[in-house]
């Protein structure tokens, strides 16, 4: 298994690690087995993924704009993913790690946001590229 990965400067996702880097995400957590995926017409399945991820905000450059937090995902592809959030995020795009997956994060831009009738946001974001973490953004 490579266990390399892509540092924040490459420009292009590649998308043999950033698989790897899920399935790694996956393995281990108690509902693995049980997961199935949603029957939809998408570019890649997504599995229930209710675990918990911690959100960096960040702007283009990768400075960090806000602090992070950590959230509940909803949802998880080799493409993407969905997750639950309790106030509106305007960074369009955020570094999510892992709990489990020191070091490594996936840089994600945002891509929709709804408000849920249950005070919640409910969001959703591509994955551009596996990062290191810590980068080297400094917060402003």
């Amino acid at each position: 298994m490579n266990s390399q990965l892509k540092s924040p400067e490459q420009s292009h996702l590649d998308l043999f690690d950033l698989g790897l880097f899920v399935e790694q995400v996956s393995q281990g957590r108690n509902h693995k087995n049980q997961l199935v995926p949603a029957v939809e017409h998408r570019i890649a399945v997504r599995y229930p993924f209710p675990e918990p991820i911690t959100l960096n905000p960040v702007d283009q450059e990768l400075h960090a704009i806000g602090g992070a937090f950590t959230t509940i995902a909803q949802d998880l592809s080799r493409t993407g993913i969905g997750f639950f959030h309790s106030s509106p995020i305007t960074a369009k795009q955020v570094v999510i790690e892992f709990d489990g997956m020191p070091n490594r994060g996936l840089l994600t831009k945002l891509i929709w946001c709804r408000f849920r009738k249950d005070g919640w946001y409910v969001s959703g974001g591509h994955f551009t590229k596996v990062i290191n973490v810590p980068w080297e953004a400094q917060a402003r």
